[in-house]
């Protein structure tokens, strides 16, 4: 990602001295945008299935254990 800030005098913090607004252009590559959001859906669904899978085997742990006991 670039960032342009056109300004003449900038000062630090980003504050101008001279008291006029600053132009701010944000360039970014869809590319990425649309990976880095892949990656974190494919996190995402990965913890649900581990979550799934785990709630599934304890009920079903569980539910064998109690069918043991009758």
């Amino acid at each position: 990602m670039r960032t342009y800030i056109n300004s003449k005098s900038p000062s630090p913090a980003g504050c101008l001295h001279d008291g006029k607004p600053v132009s701010l252009i944000v360039q970014a590559n869809p590319i990425d945008e649309i990976s880095e959001a892949w990656k974190e859906n494919c996190a995402f669904f990965a913890t649900l299935a581990i979550m799934a899978v785990s709630t599934f085997t304890t009920v079903n742990l569980l539910f064998n254990k109690i069918l043991m006991l009758v």
